[in-house]
């Protein structure tokens, strides 16, 4: 009988304790939304928009780091009020999509007044 139940005790503490094991494994196979969106971004730049293409849902955007233009592919809901000429901030995707398109206020410069003390 005491064999029994030391047999008894022994099966329900391994079985206990690998079920713990597995319930971490799975928690660690679980990641954030955020974490994996972040890793998602390759880069995010800012430019000028030089045209929209409303039927490929493309947009060129002039680099203000290189100067050089470049297209990518946004989500329709993204361009829609934008035009040419907007400074702009893009988020880009992995798949060198744009995840994100925002106007930015330009930078206005502030010129002295005249007779102003410099």
């Amino acid at each position: 009988m005491k064999k029994l139940l030391a047999l008894t005790i022994a099966l329900i503490t391994i079985g206990v304790l690998s079920g713990i094991g597995l319930a971490q494994e799975d928690e660690s196979e679980l990641a954030p939304d955020a974490t994996v969106e972040s890793a998602m971004v390759v880069e995010v730049l800012k430019g000028s928009l030089v045209s929209i293409d409303v039927a490929k849902d493309q947009i060129v955007v002039k680099d203000d780091m290189t100067g050089v233009d470049r297209t990518f592919t946004a989500a329709p809901e993204a361009i829609a009020t934008l035009k040419a000429g907007d400074k702009v901030k893009v988020t880009v995707g992995e798949d060198m999509t744009a995840k994100e398109v925002v106007k930015v206020a330009e930078e206005k410069k502030v010129e002295p007044a005249p007779g102003a003390a410099q």
